[in-house]
């Protein structure tokens, strides 16, 4: 395999952009980046093939956190506020205040409902688009949501319990145990990237304290046991069934994309995202990767209203 450069593009912010490729409306949408005022704060839709922007909007003066297309929609996570737009110019259908945890990094969409959940907080929140209701319920450490078959678990990564949710009656199912992990991913089977010893997370009490990366890669589920060994932590997992990989972003940074064979257990192919970027997105279906640069004043000096350089790249199979 080789990946190829493919565009660049320009987006205000110096890192933390939230991405998104759907190839239903044949969008990248990216969200501004750390660094730009409130007021300012915009979400893009670009065109995945070229880098050119087709459209924009305001956030109304929050960060985007998740994204996720459902339903002929676009729907956006912000700090507090749940936003449905139309994915082709980005205009507003509706907005919810306060219906999902704040802050959510991850929004999967299933049916008329979407479930949601902040790594940092021990709790999932379930939306039901039609008549705008909201559950949240009460999980363990470091929640990572994982669409599987059809349904939606909930794994508790500083422990590894995995537990279904059962979405008609909000509430959650008996867990099952598993290894402590900081992401996961599933196509037929499930992968994770395992945990490490717990570190402070900040605080100094116990509810803050988290599992960091660790540098193997775990299948959790299946007969037997299946590790990888990675070059570093595991910062985010992809499942790649039709080329038979699993694909990670490795950090620190993370700098690295790797692609592991699921017969093999080992390294089949390795990009470094280059010097003073690093890997903000990888989609397994189109193999579009994303990278970020940062770009400085000079000397060194990060401006705070720096815009970054998005570097759209291909993988290609030879």
């Amino acid at each position: 395999m080789r990946l190829t450069e493919i565009w660049r593009a320009t987006v205000p912010g110096h890192t933390s952009h939230t991405v998104l490729a759907d190839p239903g409306s044949k969008s990248l949408f990216v969200s501004d980046g750390w660094g730009v005022a409130y007021p300012a704060l915009r979400l893009h839709r670009l065109d995945p093939e070229t880098g050119e922007q087709l459209a924009e909007i305001r956030t109304r003066q929050q960060h985007v956190s998740a994204l996720v297309a459902a339903q002929d929609s676009l729907f956006v996570a912000t700090h507090s506020r749940l936003l449905r737009l139309r994915p082709g110019d980005l205009g507003p259908v509706g907005h919810w205040d306060k219906v999902l945890p704040s802050d959510s990094q991850q929004l999967v969409a299933l049916g008329d409902r979407l479930i949601a959940a902040n790594w940092r907080k021990p709790v999932v929140g379930l939306f039901e688009v039609g008549t705008g209701t909201s559950v949240r319920l009460r999980v363990g450490l470091q929640p990572l949501l994982l669409r599987h078959g059809d349904g939606v678990s909930v794994v508790e990564g500083f422990d590894g319990s995995r537990r279904p949710i059962d979405l008609e009656r909000g509430r959650l199912l008996g867990a099952e145990p598993g290894p402590p992990v900081t992401a996961v991913a599933a196509g037929t089977d499930i992968w994770g990237v395992a945990a490490g010893e717990p570190a402070d997370g900040g605080g100094g009490a116990p509810s803050t304290w988290l599992k960091p990366a660790a540098d193997r890669l775990l299948r959790l589920s299946g007969e037997g046991r299946w590790e990888a060994l990675l070059a570093g932590p595991g910062m985010s997992v992809h499942c790649d069934d039709e080329r038979g990989l699993v694909w990670c972003l490795v950090g620190p940074g993370p700098s690295t994309l790797v692609a592991v064979s699921q017969e093999y257990r080992w390294s089949v192919a390795s990009f470094n995202a280059g010097p003073g970027r690093y890997w903000a997105y990888f989609d397994p279906t189109s193999g579009l990767a994303v990278a970020v640069e940062a770009v400085e004043a000079g000397g060194g000096y990060r401006s705070p209203q720096a815009a970054s350089t998005l570097i759209g790249h291909l993988v290609v199979s030879d």
